[in-house]
């Protein structure tokens, strides 16, 4: 399944049923994990899965680079705070770093004039699947605001099946 999906946490057992039995793995954790203090860490799940626990600022769009995985979707949700997330699907920009296979990456340049994309709200109780073609661009400070915000957020990494 190649789709982005942003909806309401408390919906993931509708909107997951169909996917990956990964996915069974990650949201249980995540909830469990919402209502218990978080440590800025990994967690190693099972099969694969893991979360990474972050706490950091929102920053500019400028210069900030779109981001696609090959082996891995990000199930992205905040805790505490608000960002914009940047979504498109490949485009034909410039590759600024070429595909990592031990990181899992690549980066693309995201020229905020270029509109090539659309972007997310993401705020606590809203979670963003992003699959392999799905560039994203977290970690942004809402336009709304123009400060920078200070995020908690669980980023999920669930294996591609085969």
């Amino acid at each position: 399944m190649t789709i982005m999906l942003c909806d309401f946490l408390d919906l993931w057992k509708t909107y997951v049923k169909d996917f990956s039995p990964l996915f069974q793995v990650a949201f249980p954790w995540i909830q469990k994990a919402i209502k218990s203090p978080l440590t800025e860490e990994r967690y190693n799940l099972q099969d694969g899965v893991y979360s990474l626990v972050q706490n950091y600022e929102t920053k500019s769009l400028e210069g900030a680079k779109f981001e696609n995985h090959r082996k891995f979707i990000d199930v992205h949700l905040v805790i505490q705070g608000v960002e914009w997330i940047y979504w498109t699907k490949g485009k034909k920009v410039f590759q600024l770093e070429s595909y990592s296979d031990k990181n899992d990456a690549e980066f693309f340049m995201a020229h905020p004039s270029a509109n090539i994309f659309s972007h997310l709200v993401i705020e606590p109780g809203i979670v963003a699947i992003f699959w392999p073609g799905d560039w994203h661009l977290p970690c942004i400070t809402p336009q709304t605001d123009k400060k920078p915000q200070k995020v908690t957020k669980i980023v999920v990494k669930i294996p591609v099946s085969k």
